[in-house]
């Protein structure tokens, strides 16, 4: 008797009627799922896209309140740059510098980096040579934050990929193999 109990159990359990009912539950499940989920994409896109306006406009507050003026911008990147690479020796050091990426990058609320190759040179000896980061303060002055020589970049060719953005750091790689 008592295997009779299961096969009634089992008959009940895989009758085609209930199966047949399942599966169009499932199927009406899943589509009642599929418009909820459209439903909220179709409310959560004009928020997403007005939030990253918001972080969008929060960027761009932090540029235009720490890079200086075009007028400016280079004569204030070259005094901070003289200053950072000067030994305090007799002999003034001269600085070219070159943009590894047009315009600044904000990342959150940080100040605006740019990313340079930078050569100093003493008289018409090259002293220095080398990928770096500064940072543009208050509209009235630059830190370099990270410099790498490119010697080091050559010893170490990884190196700048701890600091620099991908496209940067491939950027400073290709110019230390032309060195």
């Amino acid at each position: 008797m008592h295997s009779d109990v299961k096969k009634r159990r089992c008959a009940w359990l895989f009758d085609a009627g209930d199966l047949r009912r399942a599966q169009l539950n499932e199927a009406n499940g899943m589509r009642i799922l599929q418009m909820i989920v459209l439903s909220l994409l179709a409310v959560a896109a004009p928020i997403t896209s007005s939030g990253q306006s918001a972080l969008d406009d929060i960027a761009e507050s932090h540029i235009r309140a720490n890079v200086p003026e075009s007028a400016d911008f280079a004569s204030l990147l070259i005094r901070d740059l003289k200053s950072y690479f000067s030994t305090g020796g007799t002999e003034t050091v001269q600085v070219v510098y070159e943009m590894l990426r047009d315009g600044p990058t904000q990342t959150g609320i940080a100040y605006p980096k740019f990313y340079l190759w930078v050569t100093v040179t003493r008289g018409s000896e090259v002293v220095n040579e080398g990928a770096a980061r500064v940072a543009a303060i208050e509209k009235k002055r630059f830190e370099v934050t990270h410099f790498i020589n490119a010697k080091d970049i050559q010893g170490n060719p990884e190196e700048p990929y701890k600091v620099f953005p991908q496209p940067v750091a491939d950027k400073i790689k290709e110019k230390t193999k032309q060195r």
